[in-house]
C-alpha cells in the first residue's frame, strides 16, 4: 500500500454522552505537497471562501487558494463544518497556519463571512485580512441597484 506521509487531516466531533453517538462538527485537509509547493513558491497571500452544501446533512465547504507566481489561483486546502461559525472558522484556520508556518505576515482575503472577521481581529496579530473587492461590489449593488 502506498501512502502519502505528511498529510494533514483532522476530524473534530462532539460527544454527549458515552452512550451517544458524535456529532461531526469539522473537517479539514492539506496535501503535503500541495503545502511544500505553496510555502516555496507561492506569495503569502491567502483567498478563504465558503459555500453551503444543499445535501442531505448541509454544512458549508471551506476552500483556501493561494496565488502563485504565474498569477493563477493555487488550490490549498478545503475543510467542511457545520455552520460558518466563530468557533469553525477558528479552528480551520488555526489549523491551515499551523501547516503553513506563523512565522510569515501572510494576507488574508475573504468575503463577509460572519465567522472569519471576528477571528482575524482576535486572534492573529501577523495576519492582515482585507475584502474581495467582488464580493463588495455585488453586495453595494443589490443594495442599491442596477446603477453601480
Amino acid at each position: 500500500m502506498i501512502v502519502n506521509f505528511g498529510n494533514t487531516c483532522k476530524i473534530n466531533a462532539a460527544r454527549f454522552g458515552a452512550t451517544i453517538q458524535p456529532r461531526f462538527n469539522y473537517f479539514y485537509f492539506l496535501f503535503d505537497e500541495i503545502k511544500k509547493g505553496f510555502t516555496t513558491s507561492c506569495r503569502p497571500f491567502i483567498g478563504v471562501d465558503g459555500c453551503h452544501l444543499k445535501t442531505k446533512y448541509e454544512g458549508t465547504l471551506l476552500i483556501v487558494v493561494g496565488g502563485d507566481p504565474n498569477d493563477q489561483y493555487y488550490p490549498l486546502d478545503f475543510g467542511v463544518c457545520e455552520t460558518e461559525s466563530k468557533e469553525s472558522c477558528r479552528w480551520f484556520l488555526t489549523l491551515l497556519l499551523e501547516d503553513v508556518g506563523q512565522h510569515k505576515i501572510w494576507i488574508f482575503i475573504s468575503d463577509q463571512q460572519k465567522g472569519l472577521i471576528p477571528v482575524f481581529e482576535e486572534m492573529f496579530e501577523r495576519v492582515d485580512h482585507r475584502l474581495c473587492l467582488r464580493h463588495l461590489y455585488a453586495n453595494f449593488k443589490n443594495k442599491f441597484g442596477g446603477r453601480t
